[in-house]
């Protein structure tokens, strides 16, 4: 007689457990590896908007950008959206800071990076969207800035990943001010300035966004160099890192 062979309902239990188990170990390592893959790509924009502040720098007297429009994606004090890449830099008003170094950049697309899920501002209005075209702030103290006066340019911050276009040291900055006892206080659940409500809006913690790759934000120094930064509470960052000289950092731009 011929036996009839086939799996037993243990058997089938074992292999959808070991099955299971090696999906919990892969799944997280592919996000990690996809994740590390996006911050690559950041990376790569950072060093493109670097190399487009040099020429911009040759061009301007060695004086970075003045962002009249404090560096915004759209005209600020109202809630008109506007594509940034489309107004002209030499605009009264000039929308979001990238713009004015535009024209030596490959293209608008190397202010976007693929981690990037909010944008501050942008999520009551119609606009909302327009978060893709650009994911990067800039450090507030460097705008309109003769670069020889600044000491230390391979530690001085020009942009990095953020929430915010421009970061004004009103608790956006990753170094604690003095009369705080941590960093990002205007981000922080709890600690904002405004309110949990203002951030429960977003649907996300904010420092995710801040510290999008793998809890690290990229950054551009002033010397075009890109490097990330872990997070932490900003006992490890020095305030100037912002500030281009060797204050506390307490003092808003």
């Amino acid at each position: 007689m011929r036996q009839k062979s086939g799996f037993t309902l243990i058997e089938l239990l074992v292999v959808i457990a070991v099955i299971s188990v090696l999906m919990a170990i892969l799944v997280p390592a592919l996000q990690t590896a996809r994740e590390q893959a996006r911050g690559v790509v950041c990376s790569t924009n950072l060093r493109s908007i670097g190399v487009s502040l040099r020429y911009y720098l040759d061009d301007n007297n060695g004086r970075t950008h003045e962002s009249p429009n404090g560096g915004l994606l759209y005209v600020y004090g109202t809630d008109e959206p506007i594509d940034p890449f489309v107004e002209g830099a030499s605009m009264e008003v000039a929308p979001y800071w990238g713009v004015a170094y535009l024209e030596y950049a490959d293209s608008k697309e190397v202010y976007r990076c693929p981690s990037s899920k909010r944008v501050d501002d942008f999520r009551n209005f119609e606009g909302y969207l327009y978060y893709q075209l650009a994911n990067y702030g800039v450090n507030g103290f460097i705008t309109g800035l003769r670069v020889d006066n600044c000491p230390n340019l391979e530690e001085t911050i020009f942009a990095q990943d953020h929430m915010e276009h421009r970061l004004d040291n009103n608790g956006d900055m990753m170094h604690i001010r003095p009369g705080d006892t941590i960093n990002l206080p205007q981000w922080r659940i709890g600690q904002g300035q405004l309110g949990d409500t203002y951030y429960s809006s977003f649907g996300m913690d904010c420092l995710e966004e801040i510290y999008r790759h793998n809890h690290k934000t990229n950054v551009l120094w002033l010397d075009t160099h890109v490097s990330p930064i872990s997070e932490s509470t900003g006992e490890d960052v020095y305030p100037y890192w912002y500030t281009g000289d060797k204050g506390a950092g307490d003092s808003t731009y």
